[in-house]
Order: C-alpha cells, then sequence, then structure tokens
C-alpha cells in the first residue's frame, strides 16, 4: 500500500512538473511574440518584401534586356528561319555563360521556340524533350500578337519561372521567339544573410504541368517551386493558415514574422505566393 502511495505521489509530481513546463513555454513564447509593436512588425515585414521586390525588378530587367539584345541577332534569326540551332549555338551558351560568371544569376537560361512552336537550345535538359506549349504558354503567345516583349511569371514543365520571352523577327516575319529563365534561387541565397527565409510556392493544381517537380513538398493547396527549402521555416507554416497572407500584411506564428507576396502570372493570374519569413529573435 506504502509503495502505491509512493508510485502515485511520483507520477503526480512528474505530471506537475510537466505540466510547469509547457506552461513556461506557451507564457515564454506569447511574451516573446507580444514584445514587439506592431510598428517593429511592420517595418520588419516592408523590408523583406522591398528586398524580394526590388531583386526580383533586377531579374526582369536582365531577362528583358538581353532577350532584347538577342532578338536583334541576325545569328538567332537565322537559326529559327532555318530552324538550325548550331547557328546560334554558341552566341546562346557564350551569353548565359557571361551571365552567369558577372552576375549571381547562376541558374540563369535561355531557350528558343520556331514559329511552329518546336523548343530550340535547350541544352541544359534533354534535347528531345518537348513541350507542346501552345496548350499553356501564353507568354509565347501574347508576344507573337502583340509583337512585343513579354515578362512575368509563368508555368512550365520546370515549375514557376520568371521569363522574359521576345519575338523575333527576320525581313519582318515572325520567325519565333527567344526566352530567359530564372529562378529566386539567389534571392534565397542573399535572404538567408540577412537573417530571412523565402519559401517559393506555386498553386498545387499546376503540377501537371510543372512535371519536374513531381514528388516536391506541398502544404496547403500549395507546392514549393524551389530547391533548397528551410525546414523548420516550413514545418511552422504547416500550422498557420498561409492564405491569410493575401489579406493580411503579416502573421506572427511559432517565433516567426512572416510576410507573403502574391505572385501574379503574365496572363494576371494568382499563381502562388512567395512566402517571407524571419524568426523574431533576430528582429532589432
Amino acid at each position: 500500500m506504502l509503495k502505491l502511495y509512493c508510485w502515485g505521489l511520483c507520477s503526480n509530481r512528474f505530471i506537475y512538473q510537466m505540466f510547469m513546463v509547457v506552461l513556461f513555454c506557451f507564457i515564454f513564447t506569447g511574451c516573446t511574440e507580444n514584445q514587439y509593436s506592431e510598428k517593429q512588425l511592420g517595418e520588419a515585414s516592408a523590408k523583406m518584401k522591398d528586398y524580394y521586390l526590388t531583386e526580383m525588378d533586377h531579374k526582369t530587367v536582365l531577362g528583358i534586356d538581353t532577350v532584347r539584345y538577342l532578338a536583334e541577332r541576325s545569328e538567332i534569326q537565322d537559326a529559327l528561319a532555318a530552324e538550325d540551332e548550331s547557328i546560334a549555338v554558341d552566341l546562346i551558351e557564350e551569353t548565359e555563360r557571361s551571365i552567369r560568371d558577372s552576375t549571381k544569376h547562376s541558374d540563369f537560361q535561355l531557350h528558343a521556340h520556331t514559329a511552329q512552336k518546336n523548343c530550340m537550345f535547350k541544352h541544359w535538359k534533354d534535347a528531345n524533350d518537348s513541350e507542346c506549349f501552345i496548350l499553356f504558354r501564353h507568354s509565347i503567345k501574347y508576344a507573337k500578337q502583340e509583337n512585343d516583349i513579354i515578362h512575368g511569371f509563368e508555368v512550365g514543365h520546370e515549375g514557376l519561372l520568371l521569363r522574359a520571352v521576345a519575338p523575333v523577327l527576320k525581313d519582318d516575319i515572325y520567325m519565333g521567339t527567344i526566352e530567359s529563365l530564372q529562378s529566386v534561387a539567389s534571392i534565397v541565397e542573399d535572404l538567408n544573410e540577412e537573417n530571412e527565409i523565402l519559401i517559393f510556392f506555386m498553386h498545387e493544381n499546376r503540377l501537371d504541368v510543372a512535371t519536374d517537380l513531381k514528388g516536391c513538398a506541398t502544404c496547403q493547396g500549395l507546392a514549393v517551386a524551389q530547391e533548397k527549402v528551410d525546414t523548420d521555416f516550413f514545418e511552422s507554416l504547416k500550422s498557420v493558415d498561409i492564405h491569410k497572407l493575401y489579406t493580411e500584411d503579416y502573421l506572427v506564428h511559432d517565433g516567426y514574422l512572416i510576410s507573403g507576396v502574391v505572385i501574379v502570372d503574365v496572363s494576371g493570374l494568382d499563381s502562388g505566393v512567395a512566402v517571407l519569413g524571419k524568426r523574431l529573435s533576430d528582429i532589432r
């Protein structure tokens, strides 16, 4: 009987101690999240968004300037007219190499499409890979229709990428398009140096198009559209309503300040959300 009493007493003490630990953690987390004013959180959120948008602008300008230059080169015009990659492959590879070596955009890619929508210069992947661009690549159709450079996000087999597409003319006749593609990898790396995090999400229902992302991590109907992901931050996002970022400036959850920028594609449609995060302990 005495043994039973002692065991029960120890058990109750253990439960009490565990309760106190949980209570302390809850109070500590609440205090940590409440020690920052709305002004501090708002400014930190705005800073993350501004940096993301500024870097996206830099990427956009780089893409536009590059495809504009290439569209005017006779090698590209002749290659598309003859549907012969060998005429311009050296120029394409030299341009990619120059950009990758002289900037932080190490994943900068180029390819072209003939007037018949056949793909050219897609040398970083299987050369036999064929995309039926006409089914979902609105940027190519818009570039031809408007006879102008189209830029913005668009889903392709590689995923949700920033693209710039320029029409290529020879003797005022449409020969096809030249296109640049960029991911958010450089922005992810730059933000990491500032103790900030970016997870680039596209809508999960577009994975039927983005076949290269098969098996990627998903969360609340959103698919991760980048290679390197902060796993701790991603796990935290699973327990907060990410879709609130469409209407709210920022969220505070699990020790993180969370902001979001809606991703709008070349057709003006919602394609996902760029989720930015920063540990509250890193806010000064």
